[in-house]
């Protein structure tokens, strides 16, 4: 089984001495940074197809901090989150084309759909779906929707007439750390998005957009993928568990361990889960019960951001 990952860092030991600078929200339980980390530091960034029955790297390929990623028309759709624009890639890794927009900013999740793909514009607290020129679909803007205050308590105003690209917005400073958006089903009429700092998941009308609440009482949640059968998984990452829930919200699964911060967890082919342990450094297979069936430990100088299943 072939499966490809986005180490999102692959200089970590740098992007410590930025990311655990939280100032004095940290004893609140406030998680992100109050600093820029600016453009200038190379933080690396690697996209590897990877056979994981052998535990073997196929290829590579350097991306500046890749994020975000899925498959549509046999290519890879990929965020760079540092550069902020998206690249489309052959399963080769040979650049094909890429796609840019003025309110990309700190990109983390991108799911393709009917017409383009929806991405979440997380240093703008923003889902964006854009067609492949780049052009706005859909967007959902947090501030407008009751998540107008940054985790110090101050209003947060966009300036919409700018170019975002190439300004740093502090995890701090976002209203929602909004970070992952997918649609629920094929008729693509509403959203399934992850807010980070509320622990939330939201249902969001994609015509309307208006939002409820699907399910709460979440920490720091990541990746909402849809399963295919009417129910939705969810890393829920200082939770320390993967949750699989319905349309409803009702939670039908939930699968623990001794993780540390779960980044990413897909349901493969074979029925099992595949975890991004990111703190631990290790990529995890484990059964339905959540029984560890096989593991891959990477570089501790390595963050991982997503990892999916080539299905052929």
């Amino acid at each position: 089984m072939e499966i490809i990952i986005s180490y999102l860092i692959t200089n970590y030991n740098l992007m410590k001495q930025h990311w655990y600078n939280h100032g004095a929200l940290k004893d609140k339980g406030k998680v992100g940074t109050d600093k820029p980390i600016g453009k200038d530091v190379d933080l690396g960034g690697l996209l590897v197809k990877f056979d994981w029955g052998k535990k073997r790297v196929i290829s590579t390929k350097k991306i500046a901090c890749p994020s975000g990623f899925d498959f549509k028309n046999h290519l890879i759709y990929v965020n760079s989150m540092r550069e902020n624009t998206i690249y489309v890639l052959d399963f080769d890794f040979n650049a094909y084309r890429r796609i840019d927009n003025q309110y990309f900013n700190d990109l983390h999740s991108l799911n393709s759909t009917n017409r383009g793909t929806i991405v979440t514009s997380t240093g703008l607290d923003t889902i964006l779906e854009v067609d492949d020129a780049g052009k706005i679909l859909f967007d959902w803007w947090a501030i407008d929707n009751g998540f107008d205050r940054d985790q110090y308590g101050n209003q947060r105003i966009i300036n919409r007439s700018i170019d975002h690209t190439n300004i740093d917005y502090p995890t701090l400073l976002q209203t929602t750390h909004i970070n992952s958006a997918i649609y629920m089903d094929n008729n693509e009429e509403d959203i399934l998005a992850s807010l980070f700092h509320q622990g939330k998941i939201l249902k969001i009308d994609a015509k309307t957009k208006k939002a409820c609440v699907l399910l709460d009482d979440l920490t720091n949640p990541h990746s909402i993928y849809s399963l295919n059968n009417g129910e939705y998984i969810i890393s829920d990452t200082q939770g320390h568990r993967i949750i699989l829930f319905d349309i409803h919200g009702q939670i039908i699964k939930e699968l623990k361990g001794d993780f540390n911060w779960i980044q990413d967890s897909i349901r493969l082919s074979n029925g099992n889960f595949l975890v991004a342990d990111s703190n631990n450094h290790k990529i995890l297979e484990i059964d339905s019960s959540g029984k560890i069936m096989d593991s891959h430990n990477y570089s501790k100088n390595w963050k991982i951001y997503q990892i999916k299943e080539v299905k052929t």
